[in-house]
This record gives C-alpha cells, structure tokens and sequence, in this order.
C-alpha cells in the first residue's frame, strides 16, 4: 500500500540512509501491491518486478523500471497464463524474465481454477506458460518464492502444497 494511489511504491535510499519515492503504481495502469520478494537489476540499472494486483486485468503484472521511469508493464489475464505472481524473477543473457504465478493457469487439482504457472516473459512481452503446476505427488501448487536460475538455464522455485507428503516442494524445470 501507501504512495500517491494507495497502491504500493518502489522507493530507494541513497548512500547517506535517506529514503526517497522512485515510483507509486498505479493500480490497474502499472500493477498494485509489489511484492517483496526484491527487484531484479541488470547491468544497466533497470529494475524487474512483480505486482500481485492491478495490471489490466488486475491479476498483477510483471514491470520494468528505469531511471526515467516506468517504462513497461506486462499484465496477466488471471487465466491459462495465470494470476498473482510472486516474489523473485529470474532474468537470461537474452533479457528473457522468468517468474511464478501463484494462482490459475490450466493445471488441475486445485478447484477449477489452476494451481499456478512457470512462465517466461520475452523481451517483446509474449508470456510463454513453461509448466502448469498440478496437485499431485510428483508435482505441487501454488509457488511461493520465485525462481533462481542456474548456469545451465536450469530453473528452481518452491511451492506451497502438493509433492509427496502433500506439504510443499522445490521443483527444477529443465529448458
């Protein structure tokens, strides 16, 4: 919450500790409710992240941020591409992103609804769905946490039900 539309902020604190505002979202313009699983930076300081709300069709978005200002924003549709992304991206040589929704996809087990996605953002905007999550004993749901990627494109995550005591999982999705 907080900032100019009760929405949430990116803020940033200088060298010296003080605190400044960097952006408000606004809602269903740019997201709503980062989530502070942190912000993903790349060599040219462009900043990354997740909001768990808003977005066009207030499902959350994915954001790029930079030192001009908002410059683009991915929305989800809160259906087979999913809903509410969480925490962490995960970002390639290529400016690929890689993220989880917590929520809808087309997977099964979790009331009709979906039980989350893997998805891969290019850096034209087209979302690729890598993995619906299922609730089952060799998968599970609703990821928490975001992703991490290792060297060889290998992607790690963990979710939050499902897998074989039904109590939460840490998956890898191979390329």
């Amino acid at each position: 919450s907080g900032g100019a539309y009760n929405a949430g902020t990116v803020f940033k604190v200088n060298a010296a500790g003080s605190e400044s505002l960097f952006h408000s979202f606004a809602n269903n313009v740019d997201g709503s409710k980062p989530q502070g699983g942190g912000l993903l930076r790349d060599n040219s300081g462009t900043l990354y992240g997740v909001t768990w709300e808003g977005g066009a069709d207030n499902a959350g978005a994915v954001f790029k941020l930079t030192s001009g200002g908002m410059q683009r924003t991915t929305s989800f549709n809160g259906g087979t591409g999913g809903a509410s992304p969480i925490d962490g991206l995960a970002r390639d040589d290529a400016g690929n992103l890689y993220g989880t929704t917590e929520n809808q996809g087309s997977g099964s087990g979790c009331g009709g609804s979906g039980c989350g996605v893997l998805f891969e953002l290019t850096p034209a905007d087209g979302e690729i769905v890598l993995h619906n999550f299922t609730l089952t004993s060799s998968d599970g749901v609703n990821p928490e946490g975001g992703v991490i990627r290792d060297p060889s494109g290998n992607l790690y995550g963990t979710l939050l039900w499902g897998g074989t005591y039904g109590c939460g999982a840490v998956f890898k999705y191979t390329p």
